[in-house]
């Protein structure tokens, strides 16, 4: 690795994320200075990445220094086997966006084809989102024979808790962790040559990484166009309660927009989304824009997060993005103070990252049944073109799954996704012909009652969650008693 200064403006979820990848890559001829700004909109721009994460979030957290037992023990993250979508956007239309290893094919077959030929749904065959159904859960064993092998969990957590644990994570001395308000920011043509502070102090860097969200101020500075998509109104409400029953993340559909509710061990937070801030159902709250800059990484200043990309949190697509800008700067740290190739190659997948997590979330808007309101009607004007129109149709004329190069969800999530928004092939793989119905659908029985079994024995989330914690905290005790 280069010897190379680096600066990262910005708290949050995005900026100490940052700052622990950064931490535990970069060796000793590398410094790096963190500016946490007191900002006091953050926590409300922090609920916007929907504090929920895909199972890819596991490695991530643990190569960070951030594992699985503490973020247990030390806030109040709970387990999620996806998102329950509710009344999505019509009363009858509910289903587990769920997290699943691949269906596996039968005889050669796509597994989904024989949902096809039989006429039957997914869900009951998705050990997840029958388990997420029934508020039960447990971590999938590695036992291959047992339906739940097949489960994937992600984390439901406080966006406020997990940024004060990240913030207490021992960094080592190569960090220089800096606070206060924003002054100035000294440009020299595309580059960034400074940050100023209001009490006078002055941070010179080769790479300053902008994570300071809605507010994008290394960006700006350097007029990095940044193209909208829709202008939203967010409000939070957390109610303290000894919950954590839902493995899963909640999102139901209203007239104004949708809510959102994680069910954590402590308490519920609910995040309401709408284009109409005089809405009954609105609490004070944040007015963002969702869209993306044109190019995540300008001159020597990459943005991370919402400052490149703010999508909404209906998907872990906002978390997503922000895993995936951490791990591609991590990758392309340049090797010269040219950064042009490093430049090109991540702004090259950026947009593919960004376009293809976009393409998903427009993929919840393409239906008949959206309500006549200000909300719904932009989103649906929004949910066009070619590519999701590929993968539309080719799903509802043979079942086919188009996957596109650096796409962040697979055809897994597609598959889920198209069955619960009701789509369904018109055609089954012919290599089924000679395959009976009534074949199909004994084998399907079958398959459903493993899982279903399986899925009764499993304990109450908020039971498991519990003693899973106890555990931790015996096993973290056990060498100080020695």
């Amino acid at each position: 690795m280069p010897d190379l200064s680096i600066l990262v403006l910005g708290g949050g979820l995005a900026g100490h994320l940052t700052v622990a990848a950064l931490a535990s890559q970069m060796g000793e001829a590398c410094s790096l200075v963190h500016i946490d700004l007191t900002e006091p909109a953050e926590p409300e721009r922090d609920a916007l990445y929907g504090g929920h994460t895909s199972p890819q979030a596991y490695e991530f957290f643990r190569r960070i220094g951030l594992d699985e037992p503490a973020l247990i023990t030390q806030t109040d993250t709970s387990f999620s086997y996806g998102t329950l979508f509710e009344d999505w956007p019509s009363p009858r239309r509910s289903w587990v966006q769920s997290y699943h290893l691949p269906f596996q094919p039968w005889q050669g077959v796509p597994f989904h084809h024989y949902l096809t030929r039989s006429g039957q749904t997914l869900e009951a065959c998705d050990v997840s989102a029958v388990a997420a159904r029934r508020g039960v859960f447990a971590h999938p064993p590695e036992d291959a024979r047992t339906p739940l092998s097949r489960a994937e969990y992600g984390y439901q957590f406080s966006a406020e808790q997990l940024v004060r644990l990240l913030a207490g994570l021992p960094l080592g001395e190569t960090v220089n962790r800096q606070s206060g308000a924003l002054a100035e920011i000294d440009c020299n043509g595309d580059r960034i040559a400074a940050v100023q502070l209001q009490d006078g102090r002055q941070f010179e860097a080769d790479l300053f990484i902008d994570c300071t969200g809605l507010e994008r101020h290394l960006s700006k500075a350097l007029n990095a166009p940044f193209e909208i998509e829709k202008t939203l109104h967010a409000s939070q409400t957390k109610a303290s309660a000894v919950r954590g029953g839902r493995s899963a993340r909640q999102v139901r559909a209203s007239e104004s927009g949708w809510s959102a509710e994680l069910s954590l061990r402590n308490s519920v937070e609910r995040l309401h989304v709408t284009s109409d801030p005089d809405s009954r159902e609105t609490e004070p709250g944040l007015r963002f824009q969702t869209g993306w800059l044109q190019t995540g990484w300008t001159g020597n200043c990459v943005a991370i997060g919402q400052a490149a990309c703010l999508l909404e949190p209906l998907t872990p697509a906002p978390m997503i993005l922000l895993q995936r800008d951490i791990e591609r700067m991590l990758e392309l740290l340049p090797i010269d103070l040219d950064m042009g190739m490093e430049r090109r190659e991540y702004n090259r997948r950026s947009e593919q990252d960004r376009f293809h997590a976009h393409l998903f979330q427009q993929a919840l808007f393409v239906t008949d049944s959206l309500p006549a309101t200000e909300y719904w009607q932009q989103s649906a004007r929004a949910a066009t073109g070619k590519a999701l129109q590929r993968k539309l149709d080719l799903f509802a004329s043979r079942g086919g799954l188009v996957q596109y190069d650096l796409e962040p969800f697979n055809t897994e999530d597609w598959t889920v996704l198209h069955y619960g928004m009701g789509r369904r092939p018109e055609r089954f793989d012919p290599q089924l012909e000679a395959v009976s119905v009534a074949e199909i659908e004994r084998e399907l029985q079958r398959f459903q009652s493993a899982i279903a079994q399986t899925v009764t024995k499993m304990p109450p989330h908020a039971i498991y969650l519990n003693k899973f914690r106890h555990y931790l905290e015996k096993k973290q005790d056990e060498p100080a008693q020695t």
